[in-house]
Order: C-alpha cells, then sequence, then structure tokens
C-alpha cells in the first residue's frame, strides 16, 4: 500500500518502521524544514529512538499535499494540540475514499473535542480508524512483540489496517467503539501522573494498586458517560495500555508525575522541556467533565495537584475518601 504518515515525532517514526517491515511505501511529513533535514541526512532521530534507523526509500517532506495525495491510507500521529490545524491543511486535499488512521491520543483543548470529532468536522471523510494500545514508541520501532486496538465502525478501514499493521511481531485487536478506545488512550497518561505521583511520595505498592483499582473504575464511568461502551476498558487500549503506562520508567507522565510528588527541584523545568502528554489531556478533560457535570473525583485531584500546585499528599487524602 501507498501510506502518508503526517507527524515524525518518535510514534509516527516507530509506526513507519513497523509499516515499512510490512513492504509498504512510506511518505512521512513534518511541518520543519529542520527536521526534515535530519531525518533525511541522518536516516532517523537519536533523541527520540535511539538506536533506530529509517530505511532508505522512505520519503521525507514538508508538503503535506504530497504526503496526502494518490495514498491508501493516511496516518495522522501528531500531537493532540495541532491535530484540528492539520486536518484543516489537508481537507481540500484528501479524497473521501481514502482509509484515515488517527493514532493521536488526548482531548482537544479548546474545544473539549476527540480527534475524529475534529476529523469529522472539517471533512467528509467516512473510512476511518483510531489506534491505540500498550506500546511505546521504541518497543515498535524495536520490532519486539506488540498488540494494538484499531477503532473503527468501518469494515473497509479495518481491512485496511490489518494489511498494513498484522505480522509476526505485531497483532491488532479490533473494537467498533471509537469513543471509548479514544477516551482510554487519553485518560490512562493522566492516570499515569498520579501512579508517579503515588511512587514520589514513597508509597507502598498496596497504595498504587488500591488507586489503580479506582482509576480504572472512574474511566469506565467516564467512557459510559462520554458515550462509549464500559467494556471498552477490557481491551488492549484499555486496561492493556494502562498497565503499561501507569507502570513503566519508560513513560513520560510517570516520570512527571514522580517528580511532582518528590516536588523535584527539576519539575519545572521536565515540565518545560518534555512533551507530557497526561498534563495537555488533563486540562482538556477537567474543563469536559466541569461543562458536562460529571463526578471524576481522581481526575479533579490530580488537576488540582498538577495545575494548581496543591500538595501531592492530597491525592492520598482523596483517595481515601473516595
Amino acid at each position: 500500500m501507498k501510506i502518508g504518515i503526517l507527524g515524525t515525532g518518535a510514534y509516527g517514526l516507530a509506526l513507519a518502521t513497523v509499516l515499512k517491515r510490512n513492504h509498504h511505501t512510506l511518505t512521512m511529513w513534518t511541518k520543519f524544514e529542520e527536521e526534515r533535514v535530519l531525518l533525511e541526512t541522518e536516516r532517523g532521530n537519536q533523541k527520540l529512538l535511539p538506536g533506530i534507523y529509517m530505511e532508505e526509500d522512505i520519503e521525507f517532506t514538508c508538503d503535506i499535499k504530497k504526503a496526502c495525495l494518490e495514498k491508501d491510507l493516511i496516518i495522522i500521529a501528531v500531537p493532540i494540540a495541532y491535530f484540528e490545524n492539520t486536518v484543516e491543511s489537508i481537507k481540500d486535499v484528501i479524497d473521501n475514499k481514502v482509509a484515515i488512521c488517527i493514532a493521536t491520543k488526548g482531548i482537544e483543548q479548546r474545544s473539549g473535542a476527540f480527534a475524529h470529532e475534529l476529523l469529522l468536522k472539517h471533512t467528509n471523510i467516512v473510512h476511518f480508524a483510531v489506534l491505540s494500545g500498550p506500546t511505546f514508541a521504541i518497543d515498535l520501532a524495536s520490532d519486539t512483540v506488540c498488540a494494538l486496538t484499531v477503532g473503527t465502525c468501518d469494515n473497509d478501514t479495518k481491512k485496511k489496517m490489518s494489511q498494513a499493521f498484522t505480522s509476526n511481531h505485531v497483532r491488532l485487536e479490533h473494537c467498533n467503539d471509537v469513543i471509548g478506545v479514544e477516551l482510554c488512550g487519553g485518560i490512562k497518561n493522566v492516570m499515569a501522573i498520579a501512579t508517579g505521583i503515588i511512587d514520589g511520595l514513597k508509597q507502598s505498592d498496596s497504595t498504587k494498586a488500591f488507586f489503580e483499582n479506582r482509576a480504572l473504575h472512574e474511566m469506565v464511568y467516564l467512557i459510559e458517560m462520554l458515550g462509549g461502551n464500559r467494556d471498552t476498558i477490557l481491551t488492549l487500549a484499555g486496561i492493556g495500555d494502562f498497565i503499561l503506562t501507569c507502570n513503566s520508567l519508560k513513560s513520560r507522565n510517570y516520570t512527571y508525575g514522580t517528580k511532582v510528588g518528590l516536588q523535584s527541584s527539576d519539575l519545572e523545568e521536565y515540565e518545560n522541556n518534555t512533551t507530557i502528554e497526561g498534563l495537555y489531556t488533563l486540562k482538556s478533560l477537567e474543563q469536559l467533565i466541569k461543562r458536562k457535570n460529571l463526578s471524576a473525583p481522581l481526575v479533579n485531584i490530580i488537576y488540582d495537584i498538577c495545575v494548581k500546585k496543591e500538595n501531592p499528599e492530597q491525592l492520598l487524602t482523596t483517595l481515601v475518601e473516595i
């Protein structure tokens, strides 16, 4: 297949390595000429994915039209803050018959919209899917055995996604709950911040297990209240990604949380110089919860600690009280 990937961050590059191993033709778009030159000359980004190099026939471009025209599948892997602008840039370029894969996680801050809602707002696309699951970029790129959830109600897109990604090392799980898959992919990053806070506070594994159980219950509640299926929590995009992100030192969200719990001296520097998806989603989710008048005490207290800079110990107090 001919595939365009919009976004050359760690996850976009990792997805490209998977697709290239399946012998697809790839064009990758970045907005930044400096980044394009780096990728073109060094065949990788050693800061993002150390030890990973891209094959010579992967094309890098700053021309978004080139990345989208005459493609069978387009993967959007930009941060959620830039998702709407990216979609607006391609709305007059893409064929409505093309399949779109949304690999972006989170909720847009200004509107409180999911990525698929922003896609449908600006295009007439009917063939689309969301991709999520327990995979760090470096693991995907290193060809380890991994699995992902594809959320779509469209059989044509489901088939294209299977053709694109399935291999001896990558398994796809299919789910027709687009909202649930997107919510899981965003909220687990928020909860990973909290597990980091608990470890930063030097609490026991028992305390962390207590939190994770309550967190999963709150996620199920939010999925149902926002229009998803509660059973989606049992998918790879749900509990699978939750386990990975909340318990791994590779998680930037977890690492950020430990610094919050420790009240680390380099917390502000880390926050300013690191992409922390969960922090952006936390702010979006807090607004959405208030607008919908929903009950989410864990999200509320994580917001108070990370945004309002309240005492991290309040997470433990809330946990006992709810």
